[in-house]
Order: structure tokens, then C-alpha cells, then sequence
């Protein structure tokens, strides 16, 4: 989320130099994977990382193979590249067949081989998901991001068992700016997207979208919009929304708590909102502590 929110657990000064824009997500595809690590030079995933399990790490061959789904994901890694013909008796534990994924690990290149590490295509977690940074672009000191989901997507949300659902979200303006783009988390049963806004805050009536987008890929979303907002002084209301179309109920990107977590997260009424066409709800109503994950980005006059 550091490339997203432009913050985290280092310096803020000097250090965050680019902001994602776009990233895309595959699941248990090899094909796609190898094409967007083709394509965009790497991917992310993640695995379980234990040095000290021999029965997953050979050290001696940083061959890489964990086979238990009862083994978490605990470590994240970036995929650079493949090898068919990684011959399968260089893992501790045999898999049916060879191929490995080539990693780059963040331990240095005196760990593993160089700092690499070789993953069976069969690991039960390398392929679970995988995420390829497809645009990003240098910080602007003068663009600035509304958001209120902190830690980023954790949950689609559904709105009863319709398939055309929006979420909204209200903003208020610090400075004198101008909405120019639109960002939102697209899960993989997403086809469709409409984007909208306006100003002052929402009151139930979306009106008329100003940008309608096929989505190709699940993952993350940053719309210029053809029409900017001007938001002429500070202390503006306004509004941006997400109309999303496909294959599920479960569409709208949210911020939530879940069983388990270790951080908190919070949330108020007048700020999110998702529904239909003709019914819109207070998302803190369905969940509590939750924001609808749709950004607006604007750039200050």
C-alpha cells in the first residue's frame, strides 16, 4: 500500500518517489503469470518461508518447494522468470513434475543462490495469487489522493444479490484543486465499470456516468477522467462513485474488519455509501468500521 498511499514505515522525506497507478492480479494460472512476468518484468507473490523446515528448503540448491496447505503464506517474494525443465529431483520433497519459478528474495545476494531462489510450479502457494505493477508514475508534489480505506482492499462487498451495484464515497476538499482521476480495486468477476461524480455530498442520485470502462483483469484501477472537477476553494464537498458490473454479487471493493486481524480499522456514517440505481445505504449500516475502497485523486490548482 506504500506506492498507493505515498506512507509507510520509513522516512516520509524524499523516499516515495513513484505512485502506483495500475497493478494486475492472477490466480492459480501459471500461463498468465509467465506472461506478466514477461510482459512487465516481475511479479509478486507470496509463500511459506521457513529456512529451518528442510522438508521445504534445500540450502544447498535454493530449490524451494512446500507442498502442505497448512503451511501459511508468511513472506513475499517477486518472480522473474521460469525454468520448464528445473529438474524436480533438485527439491527435498519430489513434485509429479519439474518447472520452477525464479525468485528474487529480499535476504541479499549472499542468501539462497545470488539472493535467488527456485519454487516448484506445484508450491501450494506461489500461484494462489500473484500481482504484476503494470503502470506507475513519478510523485507529484502537487497531485493529492482521498481515500478512507487505510490498509487497502480486504473484502468485495454484495448489495442484496443484484449485479450491478455502486459504491460511493464523499470528500471534502482541502485546498483549491481539481478532481482529474478516479481509483478502485476491480475483483475478478468484475466486466464492466462506470465511473462518476459531482459536487456536495451524495444525496441518493448518481445521475448519468461520465466514463464507462471494460475491465479485462482483475486488480487495481486508475481512471483520468475526460472531464475534470474543479473544486474552486478549500472546504468543497464532493463526490465519486463506481458503478460495477459482472458475473457476482460480491463487487464493491471495501475496507473491513475480519476474524483474526491485528490492527484496527474504523469508519463513520456520511462517508461510504454503496446500493443500486435506486436505493443507496450507509455502508457502516451493513458493516461496521467499513469504507468503500474508491479513491479521487486530484491535482491542487
Amino acid at each position: 500500500m506504500y506506492c498507493l498511499n505515498g506512507h509507510g514505515p520509513i522516512s516520509e522525506s524524499g523516499n516515495h518517489t513513484f505512485t502506483l497507478l495500475d497493478y494486475r492480479t492472477h490466480s492459480n494460472d501459471a500461463a498468465k503469470t509467465k506472461h506478466a512476468i514477461k510482459t512487465y518484468g516481475s511479479v509478486l507473490t507470496s509463500i511459506y518461508l521457513n529456512e529451518e523446515d528442510t522438508a521445504v528448503y534445500n540450502s544447498d540448491n535454493a530449490s524451494y518447494y512446500n507442498a502442505s496447505i497448512k503451511n501459511p503464506r508468511t513472506h513475499e517474494l517477486v518472480l522473474i522468470g521460469w525454468d520448464d525443465h528445473y529438474d524436480k529431483t533438485q527439491f527435498k520433497k519430489m513434485p509429479k513434475n519439474n518447472g520452477a519459478f525464479i525468485a528474487l528474495n529480499s535476504f541479499g545476494n549472499s542468501w539462497g543462490d545470488g539472493g535467488l531462489l527456485y519454487i516448484s510450479y506445484e508450491d501450494v502457494h506461489v500461484l494462489y495469487e500473484t500481482y504484476a505493477l503494470t503502470r506507475f508514475e513519478r510523485k507529484q508534489a502537487t497531485n493529492k489522493a482521498y481515500f478512507y480505506d487505510k490498509t487497502g482492499l480486504t473484502h468485495f462487498e454484495s448489495y442484496g444479490q443484484h449485479k450491478s451495484v455502486f459504491g460511493i464515497n464523499n470528500f471534502t476538499s482541502t485546498v483549491k484543486e481539481t478532481l482529474k482521476r478516479i481509483s478502485f480495486f476491480a475483483s475478478p468477476d468484475v466486466n464492466e465499470v462506470r465511473l462518476y461524480y459531482g459536487l456536495g455530498h451524495f444525496k441518493g442520485s448518481a445521475g448519468s456516468p461520465v466514463y464507462t470502462l471494460k475491465i479485462p483483469y482483475a486488480g487495481y484501477y486508475t481512471i483520468d477522467l475526460p472531464t475534470p472537477l474543479s473544486l474552486k476553494q478549500a472546504e468543497t464537498q464532493f463526490w465519486v462513485g463506481v458503478e460495477f458490473k459482472g458475473n457476482s454479487e460480491f463487487l464493491v471493493p471495501i475496507e473491513a474488519p475480519y476474524p483474526l486481524m491485528n490492527y484496527s480499522i474504523s469508519a463513520n456514517r456520511n462517508e461510504g455509501y454503496i446500493g443500486t440505481s435506486q436505493t443507496f445505504k450507509d455502508l457502516v449500516e451493513i458493516r461496521k468500521n467499513a469504507s468503500v475502497a474508491i479513491r479521487a485523486i486530484t491535482s491542487i490548482d
